[in-house]
C-alpha cells in the first residue's frame, strides 16, 4: 500500500502556518531564504494574496507570491 502525503492548505491555513511557524523559524535559522506564498494556478492568486498579505505579522515574513499562469 502506498500512502501519499501532501501539504494542502486553505489561504488562512497557510497564513497561520507562515505567521506562527515557518516565518519565525526560517528568519531565525535561514534568514537568506525567501518565502513565497501560494505557488499554484492563477485562478485564486488574488484571494490568497489578500488573505495572507493583509495580515501585518504574516506579511513581514513573505517575500513574494508564486503562481502558474495556467488554470
Amino acid at each position: 500500500m502506498v500512502t501519499k502525503l501532501a501539504c494542502v492548505y486553505t489561504s488562512t491555513g497557510q497564513r497561520e502556518f507562515v505567521k506562527q511557524y515557518l516565518g519565525p523559524t526560517m528568519r531565525r535559522e535561514h534568514p537568506e531564504v525567501q518565502i513565497m506564498i501560494y505557488d499554484h494556478n492563477r485562478d485564486f492568486v488574488a484571494r490568497w494574496a489578500v488573505a495572507i498579505l493583509s495580515d501585518p505579522v504574516a506579511v513581514s515574513f513573505v517575500d513574494g507570491v508564486a503562481f502558474h499562469w495556467y488554470s
